[in-house]
């Protein structure tokens, strides 16, 4: 199978399949200033989600989604998002989110979360904490 074949397919698998799709909004330094969450075929899901981010007034959108280890390829179960606020020189707080999800509870999708947070930002790490910004189901 030829690249372009391949990628065709891979993509028709994104458009065709429900995800949960998350993408946040930042600031000139990397901080997040917001994020939003949506669920149904990928393509549709994203663009959806940068409407709404921008409808806020948010011009940096980065998903940070499409990843089956943080439970984003499920078309059911649960999700939550993640917060993280850490000091960055002893003077601004510099704020990261995680979504995670799973088919059978809270706490592994939290566990996702947290994978997904440490994924997208490399200088967080457990003694900085967290707290639940939000829970649902899908």
């Amino acid at each position: 199978m030829i690249f372009s074949e391949f990628f065709s397919k891979k993509n028709h698998f994104f458009d065709s399949t429900t995800t949960l799709n998350f993408a946040v909004a930042k600031n000139k330094s990397g901080s997040a200033i917001g994020w939003q969450i949506a669920i149904g075929k990928a393509r549709n899901a994203r663009l959806k989600i940068k409407s709404a981010l921008k409808k806020k007034g948010y011009e940096n959108i980065f998903f940070q989604s499409g990843h089956e280890e943080f439970g984003h390829f499920l078309n059911r179960g649960f999700w939550v998002v993640v917060k993280s606020k850490r000091s960055v020189n002893g003077q601004s707080d510099f704020v990261s989110y995680g979504m995670g999800g799973d088919l059978g509870s809270y706490e592994k999708a939290e566990e996702r979360a947290l994978l997904n947070l440490k994924y997208y930002d490399k200088q967080w790490n457990e003694a900085v904490g967290y707290r639940i910004s939000k829970t649902g189901v899908f």
